[in-house]
């Protein structure tokens, strides 16, 4: 046999090192000179040139001369075998997976555990012989709680005026409850920036400058909230507004500006201040633009400050640079409030950058829903309720007996091809002057961010910082050009005028018999006054009487085509005491 074998190997030796030449359809080997011609017709050839196993293999594999190792990928579990009907190698995929062994500590089990790890080790196959996954074994997730918390966040804007829509996308955009503003340069008796600011679903606090222009504060939060003002003494040195929400009634908020100038009695009023709240509230969140480099230790203002914060037991918690300069001067006080994530980060449109917290709170305000009920007319029929108006009856003893009769059925019918419907409805909005563009600048916005971020480099701060200029006025033009319009439609210009130029009030959540009430007693005050105000008693005045020369004896009868015509000149507008809406018999005509 070992012969066999060395004969194989020579010939194929010869083969290799021979030159061919083919002549009337055979082929002629010569070998290297001294050695014997070989040749080959076309017919041996092709014999030769095929793709059945060669009688030799078996012989070769019985002296282990091609024997490979077997060999099993440790990720995809190919095992890799001779067969002995196919000439290749074939790959296949395990059926079983491999049973992980028992660890060393692991005692005895029982059958039912042996029987079930056997189960889970065999994989689920279908009808078509593929894999499947067995779903009872997958292990659920731990699904996580929303967190109870308040996203805070503190801004000195620089004016609000050019920065409103901005601001309304940043609100949005990042979810939050309250949004804390310094600066917004408002005047006491114009609110066209704020409105602007606030969207749907929010309301706001604001405190302007009584004199002089700049100043002037602001909080925007959740209606939900529900935040209430507390009342203060008089201040010289900085503006404050307080305000309490009534889910959270252990907390107080403090907004305050300090004006840059120095001023003495900034000390005096502030411990006053802070020595008051803190000794009434068990947390007192302080919070605001301080412009004290806290950030200096050799600055004198600053080291009265923290000496004043560490009498009273509070709590400075920004260590990052607020400004652009590298100064800390937006700072954030607390005695023991839960606040927790306090980050800066540089908005790209003012000169102070936006610290950002969240307060842990007990109580997480859910979004007010209304039970709202309606009918879906545009799925009702013409042609249906067309035909079932047809078996109404037309004859009647009296006028009242038609009424009652058409209110009744009509309703009947109403309910029949639309009937009632209720839902538990959430009214969230965005802003309807968002386009496409815009999306793309907020994109590309938020790529310059992270760019500036990565790098710390101050042409990308530059470049992020106007770009976000250039995304703040394209927001204010989109604003303009939407609400310019609205204006054009003259049904919409009162209440649009007041809604973008007046004082914004939450509007009151459901309805009680005690606004009821007052809703009632509001107008009968009002016809009270009026009546108080006439200049003498009523006199009663005599009934007119007409004279008729001709009575009517007879009304001439009207054609079908004329009650149409009447019908279809009429304007289609119903009314919720209507037993079925104008626009439907307008359908049916």
């Amino acid at each position: 046999m070992l012969s066999i074998a060395i004969a194989i190997a020579g010939c194929l030796r010869s083969i290799l090192a021979s030159s061919c030449v083919a002549k009337n359809n055979s082929l002629f080997i010569s070998t290297l000179p001294g050695k014997t011609m070989l040749s080959y017709s076309a017919d041996q050839l092709m014999n030769l040139n095929h793709l059945s196993t060669p009688s030799c293999t078996n012989v070769i594999k019985q002296f282990g001369l091609l024997l490979r190792p077997r060999y099993i990928h440790r990720s995809s579990r190919r095992k890799f075998f001779y067969s002995g009907t196919s000439p290749t190698i074939p790959a296949l995929w395990s059926a079983t997976r491999a049973v992980a062994s028992r660890s060393r500590h692991q005692s005895n089990v029982s059958d039912k555990t042996s029987s079930l790890s056997v189960f889970m080790a065999t994989p689920l196959r279908g009808l078509d012989g593929k894999r499947r996954v067995n779903f009872s074994l997958i292990r659920p997730l731990k699904r996580s709680l929303p967190s109870l918390s308040s996203k805070i966040e503190l801004l000195n804007v620089q004016s609000l005026t050019n920065k409103s829509c901005l601001i309304h996308d940043h609100i949005l955009d990042k979810c939050l409850d309250y949004m804390c503003i310094t600066e917004t340069w408002h005047q006491p008796d114009t609110f066209s920036s704020l409105n602007e600011s606030c969207p749907p679903g929010y309301s706001y606090l604001q405190k302007a400058r009584s004199t002089g222009c700049g100043g002037g504060l602001a909080v925007i939060y959740r209606c939900e909230l529900e935040l209430s003002l507390q009342l203060l003494p008089e201040l010289s040195s900085f503006e404050c507004l307080a305000f309490k929400s009534e889910h959270l009634s252990s907390v107080l908020f403090l907004l305050i500006y300090r004006p840059p100038k120095p001023n003495s009695s900034f000390i005096l009023e502030i411990s006053n201040l802070l020595a008051t709240f803190c000794s009434s509230s068990a947390d007192v969140i302080t919070l605001g633009d301080m412009n004290i480099h806290v950030d200096i230790p050799s600055c004198r203002s600053a080291t009265e400050f923290l000496q004043l914060l560490d009498c009273l037991n509070l709590k400075q918690l920004v260590v990052a640079p607020t400004h652009i300069r590298g100064h800390t001067l937006d700072l954030v006080i607390t005695n023991s409030a839960p606040l927790k994530n306090l980050q800066v980060y540089d908005l790209g449109v003012s000169d102070h950058k936006v610290v950002s917290m969240e307060l842990l709170s007990s109580v997480n305000p859910s979004k007010p829903k209304r039970h709202i009920c309606f009918r879906n007319l545009k799925k009702i029929n013409p042609v249906h309720l067309a035909a079932d108006l047809r078996h109404l009856s037309t004859h009647f003893s009296s006028l009242d007996e038609a009424v009652e009769y058409y209110n009744s059925h009509l309703r009947s019918l109403l309910d029949h091809h639309a009937p009632i419907k209720s839902r538990v409805v959430t009214f969230t909005r965005s802003a309807p002057w968002f386009t496409d563009g815009l999306r793309r600048m907020k994109t590309a916005g938020r790529a310059l961010e992270r760019r500036y971020k990565t790098s710390g480099l101050t042409v990308d701060r530059q470049i992020y910082r106007d770009h976000q200029n250039k995304y703040s006025k394209a927001l204010k033009e989109a604003r303009s050009k939407f609400f310019s319009n609205i204006i054009r439609n003259s049904k919409q210009l009162f209440s649009t005028v007041n809604h973008l130029l007046k004082l914004q009030t939450p509007s009151p959540i459901g309805s009680s018999t005690e606004q009821c009430n007052l809703f009632m007693d509001f107008f009968t005050t009002k016809i009270s006054l009026i009546r108080s105000a006439l200049p003498g008693p009523l006199t009663q005045t005599a009934p007119l009487s007409f004279a008729f020369s001709q009575p009517l004896s007879c009304f001439p009868m009207v054609s079908l085509e004329e009650v149409q015509n009447i019908i279809k000149n009429m304007k289609p507008t119903t009314c919720a005491l209507d037993p079925l809406p104008t626009s439907l018999p307008f359908e049916i005509l």
